[in-house]
């Protein structure tokens, strides 16, 4: 059937004939083709700078627009360069070798196309999954050592205070029947009873797998060493295991507990003991190889309690003491020489005429020498025979310290010193050695207040002028607490806290991917039970990561937390009706996790422990409030401000210093009498209440007798004071030594005058006892002669006349010497107590 024609408007044709001339055409054989895009036009240089910063998913789109796009996407350094900018912060324009921001790249993918994708999807899972965390107790005590098994990802944990290992899936939490023990098999074995199946006396453990194969070298309070070896030991299809004890010889063991031991290769072994020896072990035969001099300290047995061995790579044993003394022994080139993995016998190996010993000191700078205790002690693969390095760090110490053995001039070693003293003491470190060509080594190292730090191993910045600083350093717990754990595996840095908090973050760019709370109970209602064992706290102990880097262990107390980063869902939120969810069971219906009752029993106990944190917050807010309100309650006491406060005592701590000074000019001269200045009895009984005076018992100070003279004022003085010095003479106190009077009657009340001549009062009353705390005119503030106004009262003139002579008036005397702030206040304080005195005369009180 014939169509109908199709009409073209004149508003179709006038599209049609602008487009043909906006697009631009090109002649070719095949006939017109549009000009390339414009963002082709570019250098690829600046190309690959703008694509550096897309994702993985973003950059394999964009090779799907085009064929030169795609060549540019398949381009290995366009891939290179999207890695360094994401990852190690290098843009375009910078240099792309920069060996600081590499410092911590260890790649594993032969092409860096390979090596982004894995690592971009492998973040991801560890920021997105939503699996669980699956908490065990493998055993029942705080657990000393771990290990992963990496071909079935089975967990052994060791428990010296038992003295079991226990085997466990911590992925699923179940604990496998049936410990490991240094004494065999017994009766009961395979029941998984530690009070049948446990060895008391291990003082050391460690762990070591070769596939399925598990290898537990114990070290035991007697001094033997044992090893136990489980072959199939994570069979699931049997009860129980089965294991073989090798002992060593009687004549090989440790003189006392066996303090460290660790793995050298496979076939050999390292350990230390309270008798100062370290030995060395063939771990197949379990006979000793060698066994070191007997150290000591100050003629004292100077017990090894870190060992370091390298003897299948670079020929040393290294052992650190209680002192804190390091020994290197070098001379093992015959284990390196003697490839150990063919099944060569060992012991048929002469070494005990070559072995040098080299003794370092502790490299500590402490006041108390010989108390230092190691924490931490690695041998670097990557150095020459000739010449090791070791790294060594000590508790309560704010540095770590680069030993490098070898002839220095007279010395055998120096010591490079790392660290920060303005962060703190070291908590925790973890060296990072090279090792493939190309890589750096770097050590992370945590501190008490939650940071961590980077330093360059190889760096000699700052070594000549003190310690050297880290590059890099970031807060990994913002709440101040102390970093007990550190595991990095290139992909992401695993941190662990004192308070059992475990931080994820990425491990080139440390952002936070990720945390998991304690794992330890909480006790509501009621306070932490304290531990048996005061290294059994809430912190994190150890930390591992299986091969495949998705499955992470931590341990805390005798609990163990395992997560595993699974498979991301889609993000879309909506669906096609009909289809089956993911999540569900059979015809379309939604899979029940479980019953009612269990979400109720959740809801619960999510309730009572929000009440039970707040609780505890608002016990530690009221605390805080009460001392801010005691402190505030004391300020308004005084009348002061915060401000004032603080300015009052810093007026008052240079007041103090001021008179010491001044004190200390004064304080070995002694007065002479004839230009000094007499204190009465009655003054020096008030002086210390009034806080007024001070008295230097000096011998010299004293004065036997008295010259007598005919002054009828002074008689009188003496005369009319001598009941008030008797009923005063009982309010002198104890602290002030004055020799008693020889007098049965007191009636020498001398004047307080300037003269420089001592007044005496002559009479058969006078009191011949010698005359304490002479003071120099210089600090004493008697010497400044009062002001008295004009119309004084009669009390006051009374008073006044008393203690002085007719011709011996004070008003208008000049002074001997210029006031100072401290003499006027002296002034002041007389001024009042002659007035008080007066007052009470008159009232007749005394």
């Amino acid at each position: 059937m014939p169509g109908r024609p199709h009409k073209v408007t004149q508003k179709d044709s006038q599209d049609q004939e602008l487009t043909a001339q906006s697009t631009p055409t090109t002649e070719t054989q095949h006939g017109n083709q549009h000009q390339p895009l414009c963002l082709l036009d570019i250098p690829a240089e600046i190309l690959a700078g703008i694509t550096s910063y897309l994702d993985p998913p973003s950059l394999q789109n964009l090779g799907l627009v085009n064929k030169s796009l795609s060549d540019h996407v398949n381009d290995d350094g366009t891939w290179h360069r999207a890695f360094v900018q994401q990852f190690l912060g290098i843009d375009f324009q910078s240099e792309l070798y920069d060996c600081q921001k590499r410092l911590l790249l260890r790649r594993e993918a032969k092409s860096w196309k390979q090596e982004f994708i894995t690592r971009f999807h492998l973040c991801r899972k560890w920021v997105l999954s939503r699996n669980s965390t699956v908490r065990h107790i493998p055993v029942h005590s705080a657990i000393s050592s771990m290990h992963l098994m990496p071909t079935q990802s089975a967990l052994l944990c060791a428990s010296t205070v038992y003295g079991i290992v226990s085997r466990s899936l911590p992925l699923t939490g179940k604990i496998l029947s049936g410990y490991l023990n240094p004494t065999g098999p017994r009766v009961g074995i395979g029941i998984g009873n530690p009070n049948v199946e446990f060895a008391p006396n291990v003082s050391t453990c460690i762990l070591a797998s070769d596939g399925g194969t598990i290898k537990v070298l114990w070290g035991t309070r007697h001094g033997e060493v044992t090893l136990t070896v489980a072959n199939k030991a994570i069979d699931l299809s049997r009860r129980g295991v089965n294991f073989e004890l090798t002992r060593c010889f009687v004549d090989d063991e440790h003189e006392g507990p066996v303090l460290d031991a660790t793995w050298d290769d496979r076939e050999l072994a390292a350990t230390g003991g309270t008798d100062g020896c370290i030995k060395l072990w063939d771990t197949q035969t379990m006979s000793c190889l060698w066994t070191s001099e007997r150290q000591s300290c100050n003629l004292v047995t100077d017990p090894v309690i870190k060992v370091a061995s390298a003897v299948a790579t670079r020929g040393i044993v290294v052992g650190c003491m209680r002192s804190g003394n390091i020994v290197v022994f070098k001379g093992f080139e015959e284990f390196v020489r003697a490839d150990t993995r063919n099944g060569k016998d060992l012991d048929f190996l002469n070494i005990g005429h070559s072995i040098q010993a080299i003794a370092i000191p502790c490299p500590v700078k402490s006041s108390t020498p010989g108390t230092q205790t190691i924490t931490s002690l690695h041998i670097d693969n990557n150095t020459s025979l000739s010449h090791p390095t070791l790294l060594v760090a000590y508790e309560n110490d704010a540095h770590f310290y680069r030993i490098t053995v070898g002839a220095y001039g007279d010395e055998h070693f120096r010591a490079d010193v790392f660290g920060d003293t303005a962060f703190g003491p070291i908590s925790c470190i973890s060296p990072f050695f090279a090792t493939r060509v190309g890589e750096h080594s770097f050590i992370l190292v945590g501190d008490r207040i939650g940071c961590i730090s980077i330093y360059d191993w190889h760096s000699l910045k700052g070594a000549a002028k003190g310690a050297i600083l880290p590059v890099r350093r970031f807060e990994a717990h913002d709440n101040g607490s102390t970093v007990t754990a550190i595991h990095w595996n290139g992909t992401t840095l695993i941190t662990g806290s004192s308070n059992g908090t475990t931080h994820i973050f990425d491990g080139l760019t440390f952002e936070p991917l990720r945390s998991f709370s304690s794992p330890t109970p909480r006790f509501r209602g009621r306070e932490h039970a304290p531990p048996a064992n005061p290294n059994d706290d809430g912190r994190v102990r150890q930390i591992l990561v299986n091969p495949d880097k998705d499955v992470m262990i931590a341990n805390v107390g005798n609990a163990v937390i395992a997560w595993k980063a699974g498979p991301i869902g889609k993000s879309g939120s909506g669906g096609v009706r009909g289809r089956v969810p993911l999540n569900s069971g059979g015809y379309g219906r939604k899979k029940h996790h479980g019953g009612k009752w269990l979400h109720q029993v959740e809801w619960r106990q999510n309730i009572a422990e929000s009440r039970h944190l707040l609780e505890q917050e608002s016990k530690k807010s009221r605390v805080v409030h009460g001392k801010a309100k005691e402190h505030q309650a004391s300020l308004d006491q005084l009348g002061l401000s915060e401000q004032e406060a603080l300015e009052y005592v810093m007026m008052l701590s240079r007041e103090e210093t001021v008179r010491n000074a001044g004190t200390d000019e004064n304080s070995v001269t002694i007065a002479d009498p004839s230009h000094s200045k007499s204190l009465t009895d009655r003054e020096l009984s008030m002086a210390p209440e009034e806080g007024t005076f001070e008295t230097d018992e000096t011998p010299s100070d004293y004065r036997s007798s008295r010259n007598s003279g005919n002054d009828p004022t002074s008689l009188s003085a003496s005369s009319s004071n001598s009941s008030s010095y008797e009923n005063d003479e009982k309010y002198l106190p104890s602290s002030l030594d004055i020799p008693p009077s020889t007098s049965t009657n007191d009636q020498h009340f001398p004047p307080i005058g300037d003269s420089p001549t001592p007044v005496s009062t002559p009479g058969p009353g006078s009191s011949s006892a010698p005359r304490a705390n002479t003071r120099s005119p210089r600090s004493s503030a008697w010497n400044i002669p009062l002001r008295t106004p004009t119309a004084s009262p009669p009390s006051l003139r009374s008073a006044s006349s008393i203690g002085s002579s007719p011709g011996q008036g004070r008003a208008g005397l000049p002074s001997p010497q210029p006031a100072s702030a401290g003499d006027d206040f002296d002034e002041d304080l007389r001024l009042a107590i002659e007035l008080s005195l007066a007052e009470a005369r008159s009232q007749g009180n005394i």
